[in-house]
């Protein structure tokens, strides 16, 4: 799998096409923006479906992607493998 690391100020961006259970610097706050999903998951705390269908087909900026992994709710998978609980909690 191929994925980038970027730093927008001091804000690092792991990008990959697919959505990830974990990806490097998530325990930092590293943001994970991925595509591929073409329902309307917009993602989880940490990580953003940045599709231009969850965007009315614009792009999004890296301060709306940080607002928005934010405010999403966080996922149990990530949450276990990063060892912060258990899948089902």
């Amino acid at each position: 799998m191929i994925w980038v690391e970027l730093d927008i100020g001091d804000r690092r961006f792991v990008l990959c096409h697919y959505p990830l259970v974990t990806w490097n610097g998530a325990r930092a706050g590293a943001i994970q923006l991925f595509g591929h999903v073409h329902t309307r998951w917009r993602g989880a705390r940490g990580q953003v479906n940045v599709g231009v269908d969850q965007w009315n087909f614009t792009p999004v900026s890296a301060d709306q992607a940080e607002l928005e992994a934010m405010l999403l709710s966080p996922s149990s998978l990530h949450e276990a493998a990063e060892g912060a609980g258990s899948v089902g909690d």
